[in-house]
C-alpha cells in the first residue's frame, strides 16, 4: 500500500500500490495496520482517525476490528461499505449480472471464492465486516445513501447491529448514491463527520 499525491493510502492493486489481486478490504486490513504502526513510530502520542469510502470503508471496518489494533486510533468512520465480500458479490450477481439467484448466482459465487481463495489467499466468507465489527471498541461513524445502487442500504443495519463499540452512530442521507453522500448534502455530512470525530478526540 502506497500513499498517493494527496498522502491518502491507497488500497494494494490501485494507483501506485503494488499487489497482484484486489484485497476487498480484507487484505489491506493488514496494509493499514502497517500505516498505523508507521505513524505510531514517528509519533507514539498520535490519535488517529480511520476514514473510508465505499472498499475503504470496508478497510477500516475489517482493521478496526483487528486484536492488536494500537490504542492511537481513538475512531473509525465508514461511509457505504458492505458486510462481506460474500453478501457484497451475492448482492452484484443478481443485480448486475441479472443471474438466477438459487441455481446459477450461488453456485458461480461459490466458484468464485474458492479460485480468490487459492489465488489471493481468501475466501468471500472470511472476508466479512460483520464479523470483525463484532471485536471493535473503538467510536464508530456508519454512513449510507439511500440511493446506494450498489451497495445495498441494508447492509448498513447488518454491519451497525454487528458492531460491538459502546459509541456507535449511524447517519442515512437521503437521496444519496453509492459514495455520494458527501457530494449529496455536503453541510449534513462533514458537520456530523467534524462532530464525531471531536467527540471521539475529547473522550
Amino acid at each position: 500500500m502506497r500513499s498517493s499525491a494527496t498522502d491518502t493510502p491507497a488500497a494494494r492493486g490501485h494507483e501506485l500500490s503494488e499487489g497482484r489481486y484486489i484485497g476487498m478490504g480484507w487484505l489491506d486490513r493488514r496494509d493499514l495496520m502497517r500505516w498505523i504502526s508507521l505513524i505510531v513510530q514517528a509519533d507514539p502520542h498520535a490519535r488517529i482517525v480511520l476514514h473510508g469510502v465505499s472498499m475503504g470503508a470496508t478497510e477500516v471496518m475489517m482493521t478496526a476490528g483487528q486484536p492488536d489494533l494500537p490504542g492511537n486510533v481513538c475512531a473509525a468512520i465508514e461511509d457505504c461499505g458492505f458486510a462481506s465480500v460474500w453478501d457484497q458479490f451475492a448482492d452484484n450477481t443478481v443485480s448486475m449480472y441479472h443471474l438466477p439467484q438459487r441455481w446459477m448466482a450461488m453456485p458461480a459465487l461459490a466458484g468464485m471464492s474458492l479460485f480468490s481463495r487459492r489465488k489471493a489467499g481468501y475466501g468471500f466468507r472470511q472476508a466479512s465486516s460483520v464479523a470483525q465489527l463484532a471485536h471493535t471498541t473503538v467510536p464508530m461513524l456508519f454512513i449510507h445513501g439511500t440511493d446506494d445502487a450498489f451497495v445495498d442500504p441494508r447492509q448498513l443495519d447488518r454491519n451497525v447491529a454487528a458492531c460491538s463499540s459502546e459509541r456507535k452512530e449511524r447517519l442515512v442521507v437521503p437521496g444519496a448514491g453509492h459514495a455520494m453522500s458527501a457530494s449529496t448534502d455536503p453541510e449534513r455530512y462533514w458537520s456530523t463527520v467534524d462532530r464525531f470525530v471531536s467527540d471521539a478526540l475529547a473522550g
